[in-house]
């Protein structure tokens, strides 16, 4: 229910199987940036860019979520009233599937580099997830002292195992 971002290319995938995403070829993601769903199978991104869009970089959801050499960077909105401007966004069903990154920046978003909420593990290698904050105000045209800080690097939600290797998140 959210309104888009700057009129532009979007690509929004959803599907019934498996979905996979190779380099981008060129194209560019303005607004909200990737859209991926799968209701009965996997999704695999590697090698893509989404990055300086209005909200959100990548939204992905499916069975396990595999995302190898990607950047979900510089998502920022222009509100100082509201934020959500996320890097990547996973959410990964059934207790037997996994969220796997290798090789991921999820950098300098305006309030988080990644979220994931996983029903079974999540595995992260050699991945950066830094620089990620926002400032709303209590007014509007946001004076000394009115600023509220938010923002984090990286969340991972699941009841299963959660590994870490060589891991940058602030």
């Amino acid at each position: 229910g959210r309104q888009a971002g700057p009129a532009g290319p979007q690509l929004a995938v959803r599907a019934a199987q498996a979905v996979v995403a190779v380099p981008c070829q060129g194209l560019v993601f303005y607004g909200y940036g990737l859209t991926a769903v799968s209701q009965q199978g996997d999704v695999t991104l590697n090698g893509v860019q989404a990055n300086y869009n209005n909200l959100w970089g990548a939204s992905l959801e499916g069975n396990s979520v595999f995302v190898t050499n990607s950047q979900f960077n510089n998502n920022v909105s222009d509100s100082n009233q509201f934020i959500d401007d996320t890097g990547l966004i996973i959410k990964s069903h059934g207790d037997q599937n996994f969220v796997f990154l290798d090789n991921v920046e999820a950098k300098e978003n305006r309030l988080i580099g990644a979220t994931i909420v996983a029903d079974g593990g999540v595995v992260i290698w050699n991945s950066t997830f830094t620089g990620n904050a926002g400032i709303t105000c209590t007014v509007s045209w946001c004076p000394v002292g009115s600023e509220i800080y938010h923002g984090y690097g990286l969340s991972v939600v699941t009841p299963g195992i959660i590994s870490l290797d060589f891991v940058n998140a602030s």
